[in-house]
């Protein structure tokens, strides 16, 4: 919910960078460190990584018009790139 009202604020693609460079330092912070440190900071990662989906399927579907569904497929399969693809059964 936190992730909607500053998305109401600031600009997605400034929300995603601020969010990608927080979840990136704590994942330095869990490298550097060990026992509940480095625990607690791999599972504060989780908040920061909730808003990058939706932020990047809005920013990837931007702008295509008319095009939109077509582009939207791509972007949604995307990202599980190691399931292969479905085949129609004979």
């Amino acid at each position: 919910m936190r992730g909607s009202w500053m998305l109401d604020r600031v600009t997605p693609d400034k929300l995603l960078t601020g969010f990608a460079a927080v979840a990136g330092g704590l994942v330095l912070v869990s490298l550097s460190t060990t026992g509940a440190l480095a625990g607690w900071s791999l599972i504060a990662v989780g908040p920061f990584n909730s808003i990058m989906f939706p932020t990047l399927f809005s920013l990837a579907s931007e702008g295509q018009g008319s095009k939109t569904p077509q582009g939207a497929g791509p972007a949604v399969h995307g990202r599980s790139p190691m399931q292969p693809p479905s085949r129609p059964r004979c």
